[in-house]
């Protein structure tokens, strides 16, 4: 008879305590309890793993198949010939076909150059054929999708081109998370403007804005409503003291705009190009995409466009922030992940018709501290967009889009992958000595030597 326990939590990295059960054990066996650290200490001794190779040292003290594959492979690298196991551990390859394509695709992606273990790399004609419907002036693109290369490569192919996404759980709102707060500010600042317009408050001149506050308070309500109904927060009162928190912020929205009505007045709201059908878009809105630059196709809608005072000398356009402004001075493209400014003023300028000069982001709330970053639109800003779509698109042309993220881009990334089952553990200590092994012998396939 083999009792075993989990003496080593590999998640965590440290050692488990075992069960009083075991103690027992020993009691009913012996006639004595040892101490724990006792039987610890036997136990070691007894198996001989270790937390970068959790198997025993002789195959015959396996307890199951992962344990038994892991200490073949552990004699075999402990020879002192790496060669001399040639074909022993074959039997993975041969009784396991996915286990042997996961252990050379790992060993692939740990290799220097590039390769189609990596991700999209070197495609086969069938995929370049795909990727040619996608190319950036075969289809239109989102902001939101195009800003995705700049974070990774590959982050961009799958939830741009292949349009993954995580599944949607409902949960108990007991916060409101930055999404769904930025989404009700949106919605809100687009409902109040337009209200204000239909009854005659814009541009809205200081006199103007204690009737502006009236229906701000007005239109709050609705919004709060409609989200309380479609949020079911867990905790109401923490939902109403954040929501009051949004409409204290929209008043200093109001009055930021009432002091600069000597120069711009609100003209368009939620304006759109490419979205037929969707709900909530300005009037001026067209459905189809609009093209940028002669060639690119876009779609999106603009958070609000203003027209200078007096008429007819330029619009500007802006997107409403509701995070940190963590902007740098001299901003255009924000190393292509933010595109809002320059973009949307170029989309802006063919849907109306009107030159566009000046485009910012508009950090509208205490978060932000309603602050802006103003970004002009001129020749250069032109060309550095005309640079950067002609970057992402000659990357589609080549079928070259590899996991290559920026820092910290796999932090809230959507895609990640892991290996779940009896399998983890093989293929997490295996990964560690094929890199070894690979650095000592240089480009000789790894997966030869045993399998």
């Amino acid at each position: 008879l083999v009792l075993t326990y989990p003496r080593l939590d590999v998640s965590e990295g440290r050692a488990r305590v075992p069960s009083f059960y075991a103690l027992e054990v020993v009691r009913a066996v012996t006639g004595r309890i040892p101490d724990v650290e006792t039987l610890e200490r036997e136990a070691g001794g007894v198996f001989s793993a270790r937390l970068d190779w959790p198997a025993p040292t002789d195959p015959a003290d396996a307890v199951d198949d992962a344990e038994y594959d892991l200490a073949v492979l552990g004699a075999l690298f402990r020879s002192p010939d790496p060669r001399a196991g040639r074909g022993r551990a074959r039997y993975l390859v041969t009784r396991r076909g996915p286990l042997g394509r996961a252990l050379r695709s790992r060993y692939r992606r740990w290799r220097s150059p590039w390769t189609p273990a990596d991700g999209l790399v070197d495609p086969a004609p069938e995929a370049r054929a795909f990727l040619e419907a996608h190319r950036l002036g075969a289809r239109p693109y989102s902001l939101s999708a195009l800003q995705r290369f700049a974070a990774c490569p590959y982050q961009f192919l799958l939830g741009a081109i292949l349009r993954l996404e995580p599944r949607r759980e409902p949960v108990a709102i007991e916060r409101l998370d930055a999404t769904t707060r930025g989404s009700l500010v949106h919605q809100l600042l687009a409902e109040l403007l337009r209200r204000l317009a239909a009854d005659g408050l814009l541009p809205l001149t200081p006199d103007r804005l204690p009737a502006a506050e009236t229906v701000l308070d007005e239109t709050f309500e609705r919004v709060r409503d409609d989200a309380r109904e479609e949020l079911a927060p867990a905790i109401p009162r923490v939902f109403e003291d954040e929501t009051n928190a949004l409409r204290a912020e929209a008043r200093l929205v109001l009055r930021a705009m009432a002091d600069a009505a000597r120069v711009w007045t609100p003209v368009h709201f939620e304006l759109g190009f490419g979205l037929p059908g969707r709900a909530g878009l300005d009037p001026g809105s067209v459905n189809d995409p609009v093209t940028i630059l002669d060639r690119y196709p876009l779609r999106g809608a603009v958070d609000l466009v203003e027209r200078r005072v007096p008429p007819g000398t330029g619009l500007r356009v802006t997107d409403y922030k509701t995070g940190r402004n963590r902007t740098m001075d001299g901003l255009v493209v924000g190393h292509g992940e933010v595109l809002q400014p320059v973009f949307y003023s170029l989309a802006v300028e063919q849907a109306l018709g009107e030159p566009v000069t000046e485009a910012r982001l508009w950090f509208c709330t205490e978060r932000g501290g309603y602050s802006e970053r103003i970004v002009g639109l001129n020749p250069y800003t032109k060309g550095l967009a005309g640079i950067l779509l002609t970057c992402i698109d000659g990357f589609l042309e080549r079928g070259f889009l590899p996991p290559a993220p920026r820092k910290d881009a796999c932090t809230y990334c959507d895609f990640h992958f892991s290996t779940t089952g009896e399998q983890a553990p093989l293929l997490d200590a295996m990964e560690t000595e094929l890199i070894r092994r690979s650095r000592e012998l240089g480009d000789a396939p790894v997966n030869t030597i045993y399998f």
